[in-house]
């Protein structure tokens, strides 16, 4: 099916779509929202992830939420999956 009949039968379903965005799109960004209740765990995976000082990586995840890093959801899979092995609530934005 070509595009413009695949958007007219969507649109017949659901209304109509905003037009797309044309330009360049930000990157996606990965914050912890909570370290749960293994901090030490998430400590480490977010210092593995960010490259902070000790310090700095215990003030950041002391004031949540906190960014961990940008990039693509690929770039940053293994570090999100880190976090969330060690129970941390995290987000990935689309801002």
């Amino acid at each position: 099916m070509s595009l413009d009949d695949a958007l007219t039968t969507l649109e017949s379903e659901f209304g109509e779509f905003s037009p797309p965005v044309v330009g360049n799109v930000a990157d996606l960004t990965l914050w912890v929202i909570d370290t749960g209740n293994d901090f030490a765990r998430v400590f480490v995976a977010f210092r593995d992830a960010t490259g902070l000082s000790p310090s700095t990586a215990r003030g950041r995840l002391n004031n949540l939420p906190t960014l961990v890093m940008s990039g693509w959801p690929a770039q940053f899979k293994s570090f999100a999956d880190a976090l969330t092995d060690a129970v941390a609530q995290i987000e990935v934005r689309y801002d």
